[in-house]
């Protein structure tokens, strides 16, 4: 059978570094019986595979918490039917071109209504009848970073009003 994507690859799939030489299963249950399910559900960032009809074929642990979804409630579902508030994002865009192109993506978003900041990288499983996407949670990450930013920059003010007083003819006590 003839995949509707194209052969090259941008990046390793986790089923190749996971060894699944085999076709990916159409449905959780068989993927489970793999017993490769139980590595998915053990990394942090989110993970899933679709079809090339959008579907959702599989998602880990981390995809449940990450969309608040259980996995019963997304399985076999159009993507974005399942996950309505992703829809006429950065995200719909990259998946209808990957569909339409075959070109795995990558890029960093802010999802509002999740307030979340997401990496995202996708790319065809070895198979490539699947799409699957690892979803890193980047919010405390840039958090961190917005921090560590105001405290530079109070820093610096700090620091430029200190010379100023120290410049100062004026005594301060």
């Amino acid at each position: 059978m003839d995949s509707i994507f194209p052969q090259e690859q941008a990046a390793i799939p986790y089923t190749t570094i996971l060894g699944i030489e085999n076709k990916i299963p159409a449905n959780s249950e068989q993927f489970e019986s793999l017993g490769k399910m139980q590595i998915l559900n053990c990394i942090s960032d989110a993970f899933c595979m679709i079809n090339s009809q959008s579907e959702i074929a599989f998602v880990n642990r981390a995809f449940e918490n990450l969309f608040d979804k259980s996995k019963e409630a997304v399985l076999g579902r159009k993507l974005f039917h399942a996950l309505p508030q992703l829809s006429k994002s950065k995200f719909e865009t990259s998946v209808n071109n990957f569909i339409a192109e075959g070109k795995g993506f990558s890029f960093e978003d802010f999802i509002p209504v999740y307030e979340k900041w997401v990496s995202v990288t996708a790319f065809p499983s070895c198979d490539h009848d699947h799409l699957e996407i690892s979803i890193k949670d980047l919010t405390l990450e840039n958090k961190y970073l917005q921090v560590n930013k105001e405290l530079e920059i109070a820093l610096k003010e700090s620091n430029h009003l200190a010379s100023i007083i120290n410049k100062s003819p004026i005594a301060v006590v």
